[in-house]
Order: structure tokens, then C-alpha cells, then sequence
């Protein structure tokens, strides 16, 4: 959890600044848009509760860097979360955050610079730009679909040991079997 800004150039709708969270397991990424840094209490409060509500599950521990807008002992105890914090000027102790956040900005980038829109519109970049980014495939979708794979081969040389032309055709459907994640159902293969 991170926040980006304050930007040199204020949004349409008056923002200068992000917060962006990232699942340690998933890396899906939610963005909210902010006014001022004093808003960051009241957006984990909130983020706190809609993982709770929508997903059913509980947040163990944040991870931050040591800005004051993420002090917030009394409820990081009322709820049970650790909150793990950085060193001073270390980034690289948050970096997956600070990966992402070059990721998201280098995407909005390029669209706004392909859409040919003014800097203003930087939030309505950052919006979409976290749209694609979280459908795109993780590292572990490829690992699951290369597992499917190995799988394939060992059920084929199992169950045809005469090595017959027409089971290669069940040998390269299953090759070309792709995973499309969507977040809140489960996977589908197509």
C-alpha cells in the first residue's frame, strides 16, 4: 500500500494523488483517487470492510512505507492487521507497490499520449489503466497452464501407448487450452 503524488497536475475532478493496494497473492490492484493525503484513513477504514464484506476474508498485515497518513495503531489493533512498515528511504522494502505504481503510470502514459488527451485526464487513465492490468495473466496462471499441460502428455502416454495419430489431436487442444481469470469468479478454461 502506497500513495503516489501529489501530481503536478490536478485531475479534472480536482485529485492529486493515489493510493494504490496490491494483494501479495493475487497482485490485483485497486486504486482510489484522492484529494488530500488526509483521506488515506478513512480509504483503508473502508478497504478494511470491503474485503471483509465482499470476499469474506480477513486482512492479516499491511505493508507500508513510514508516512504518517498509515499510522493508525488504534485500529490496526481493534482489528487484528500488522502493519509492517519500511525503513527510512528504503522504497525498495515496498517494492512491489513501487513496481506497480511505474507499471500503472507507464500504461496511463500511453494512453493518454495514444488518445491524444490533455495531462488533466491522468485519473481517468489511472482508472483504466488498473482495468487491464488486472485482467492481464499473472505468472501464476502461466505455471497452472503449463501444469495442465504436463498433465495432457502423462494422460496420453498413459492411455495410448501406440502412439495413434488421432489422440494428437486431443494432445494439441489440450496445448492450446488458455485460463481467463476473472476476479470474484472462478477460472474458466477455454
Amino acid at each position: 500500500m502506497d500513495i503516489w503524488g501529489p501530481l503536478a497536475i490536478t485531475s479534472t475532478f480536482g485529485f492529486k494523488y493515489f493510493l494504490t493496494i496490491v494483494d501479495d497473492k493475487s497482485r490485483f490492484t485497486w486504486v482510489y483517487l484522492m484529494k488530500l493525503k488526509s483521506e488515506t484513513a478513512y480509504i483503508i477504514k473502508s478497504f478494511v470492510n470491503l474485503v471483509q464484506t465482499q470476499f469474506n476474508s480477513k486482512i492479516k498485515a499491511i505493508r507500508t512505507d513510514n508516512g504518517q497518513e498509515f499510522l493508525l495503531k488504534d485500529f490496526y489493533n481493534a482489528t487484528g492487521i500488522l502493519h509492517q512498515t519500511s525503513y527510512v528511504s528504503t522504497p525498495q522494502q515496498n517494492g512491489i507497490v513501487e513496481r506497480k505504481h511505474q507499471h500503472i503510470l507507464g500504461v496511463a502514459r500511453s494512453l493518454l499520449f495514444q488518445a491524444n488527451l490533455p495531462k488533466s485526464f491522468w485519473a481517468h487513465a489511472i482508472g483504466h489503466a488498473i482495468h487491464i492490468i488486472n485482467r492481464l495473466h499473472t505468472p501464476f496462471f502461466f505455471y497452472l497452464k503449463s501444469v495442465i499441460f504436463k498433465l495432457s502428455m502423462i494422460v496420453y502416454q498413459i492411455l495410448v501407448p501406440s502412439r495413434c495419430l488421432v489422440p494428437y489431436a486431443l494432445l494439441l487442444l489440450f496445448k492450446t487450452i488458455d485460463i481467463n481469470w476473472i476476479p470474484g469468479q472462478e477460472n474458466v478454461f477455454t
